[in-house]
């Protein structure tokens, strides 16, 4: 057993005239991704409306425009609450008795359910609409969630290679008197105006780190460089843990994600300690994996997230708060969560979202939106950086009760990590549908669209303030 006083790792920038010890965050505000209120009304004028609207609609193949009226904390799910795009199919009410239409003399409050019929060729009649028309930022404000809008196209020609020395770096505006890790810089950098600059936000254990290697950054990269294309050339700065060299203007915000409940997985193992105390770190997580013990992902779920786990007390809190992201004696890649990121950006900043289950798709479809080659990125040439390859046999379980357990827990982390797959720009709706399906699979219950998370959403503005530093003007 490795013996010493744990110690606090989250000041690797600070001076040593401003380190402080951090206090866990505690505090909750009364912000709450709470289902939709039951609606009320005339369901007699609805039903009659119905019928009326169907047979014009079948007469005249008319389409029928959805209300722009989802808000941006429901959360809702794509399939229903997004509205379709307008090509030349045409859209019908559904034939059902429960169906709820708003007309003058009934609630206008009633919402309109239609079932939406999409072919194969869907995708590529929206991408050609988009084509069609130019972006502004009123497109991407109004866009429904899982909306994709055209990317502005930038011709890597206008762009010249410049010398490190020339490239700003914000982070010295946040931080004075700190050192900007060499992973945070690029080796090949290119004079690209502000307007057109991507921040890529390094979640850790997403595969961020493999994307950060393709995009020109050397955090982990092995043999892994720079590919050739339009992504690496645009990407200019990067946001990872309490390192954010990124300009609050930056346009746009380039997120890799991954299913919450396997990321929360991934960042388990990547700190465990090894049992000869050989990893340079192991003192900062002695208390949370070898005292506790959660020496295994099942071991912390049953010992330590159950009324009837064999966890102290105060064990227990230290799991419960690590999954939350409000704990720092945790694994540093939940204490830094999809929450964090997103709280730590700007507001109405535009995201473009690479899934790392679907990798080479969304690289590919990004690099192609900004006007590069569809091909840049191939499956045989994945590379997989500083993925956990230290893992035995009893690292490999995982029971679905435990599963269960860990999405009850993660709820307020998939509530977010739906929101950034629906604020995804780059995305067709039916990619968002896929990934949200795919988590529903696993946690049906906390990712479903209705479902309000039993806990508020922690109050993290003092975390965010304290890590990434004061906003730039």
């Amino acid at each position: 057993m490795c013996s010493t006083t744990p110690v606090h790792r989250f000041h690797p920038k600070r001076d040593e005239s401003t380190q402080k010890q951090k206090t866990c965050v505690s505090r909750r505000d009364t912000r709450s991704l709470s289902k939709s209120k039951p609606l009320s009304g005339d369901r007699d004028a609805a039903r009659r409306l119905k019928y009326i609207l169907l047979i014009a609609a079948m007469m005249s193949a008319c389409v029928v425009v959805w209300p722009n009226e989802v808000a941006d904390n429901n959360l809702r799910g794509v399939s229903n609450a997004d509205p379709p795009q307008h090509n030349n199919d045409v859209v019908l009410p559904s034939v059902d008795d429960s169906m709820q239409i708003s007309a003058p003399g009934v609630d206008e409050n009633y919402e309109t359910n239609l079932i939406e019929t999409r072919s194969a060729t869907d995708d590529e009649n929206e991408a050609q609409q988009l084509n069609n028309k130019s972006t502004t930022d009123d497109d991407v404000s109004s866009a429904m969630p899982g909306t994709r809008v055209q990317l502005r196209h930038i011709d890597p020609k206008s762009l010249h290679e410049i010398d490190a020395a020339k490239v700003d770096e914000p982070f010295y505006k946040r931080w004075p008197k700190a050192g900007l890790p060499k992973f945070a810089m690029k080796d090949v950098n290119f004079d690209v105006p502000r307007e057109d600059s991507i921040c890529f936000v390094h979640v850790g254990k997403t595969a961020g780190s493999t994307v950060g290697c393709y995009l020109g950054f050397s955090h982990h990269c092995a043999n892994t460089t720079m590919l050739d294309g339009v992504l690496p050339m645009i990407t200019t700065h990067l946001f990872h843990n309490d390192v954010d060299n990124c300009y609050d203007d930056a346009a746009y915000y380039l997120f890799v994600i991954r299913d919450p409940v396997e990321r929360a997985k991934s960042a388990f193992y990547y700190n465990r300690p090894d049992e000869d105390c050989n990893d340079m770190h192991w003192e900062d997580y002695e208390k949370f994996y070898l005292e506790c013990p959660f020496f295994t992902f099942e071991n912390m779920t049953q010992n330590g997230l159950t009324i009837d786990g064999s966890a102290t007390d105060g064990c227990k809190t230290l799991a419960s708060e690590a999954l939350k992201g409000t704990g720092e004696i945790a694994p540093i890649h939940l204490y830094y969560n999809y929450q964090y990121y997103l709280e730590a950006i700007p507001e109405h900043s535009k995201l473009v979202v690479i899934r790392n289950e679907h990798m080479v798709e969304d690289w590919n479809n990004l690099e192609k939106q900004f006007g590069g080659n569809e091909d840049a990125l191939t499956p045989e040439g994945l590379e997989n950086n500083n993925a956990n390859k230290w893992l035995g046999p009893a690292d490999m379980l995982f029971t679905e009760d435990s599963k269960n357990i860990i999405c009850h827990n993660l709820c307020n982390e998939i509530k977010i990590y739906q929101k950034i797959l629906q604020r995804a720009t780059n995305l067709y709706r039916s990619q968002v549908e896929e990934s949200l399906e795919a988590l529903k699979t696993k946690c049906p219950v906390e990712a479903a669209n209705e479902y309000s998370c039993p806990e508020t959403m922690p109050d993290i503005s003092l975390k965010v303030v304290e890590n990434r530093g004061p906003d730039l003007a």
